[in-house]
């Protein structure tokens, strides 16, 4: 059994400092939960840093970095280079209603040089 953790955007990163010793994985939400198409809450990708920068210094580099909303195209390269390990995927990009399943998947692997 693992234990995750979710962070809504205005909850403070460093509010959940003391719980990184518990958890294998930190989702941390890049909108409001609730409904798709919405836009990057600000400060989304500076607070996925923190996050990263957080766990790293708690000596928790095992610990995954999920991030869950508008993952797009465009911001999943942005998220990724911020620390981000996962990508909750939806109408932004997998199911975007321009591409195919594999197009849009091939799309979001090419864009990311892991």
């Amino acid at each position: 059994c693992k234990a995750g953790l979710a962070i809504n955007p205005s909850t403070p990163v460093e509010s959940i400092k003391h719980l990184t010793e518990y958890i294998d994985m930190l989702l941390v939400m890049t909108v409001n939960p609730g409904f798709a198409g919405q836009k990057l809450v600000s400060g989304a990708l500076d607070k996925i840093k923190r996050a990263r920068k957080m766990l790293d210094d708690a000596g928790r580099t095992d610990v995954i970095l999920e991030v869950d909303g508008n993952c797009s195209f465009e911001n999943i390269p942005k998220m990724y280079e911020a620390g981000a390990d996962v990508f909750v995927v939806g109408t932004s990009s997998v199911f975007h209603k321009d591409y195919t399943y594999d197009t849009a998947i091939e799309k979001i692997s090419n864009s990311l040089e892991c």
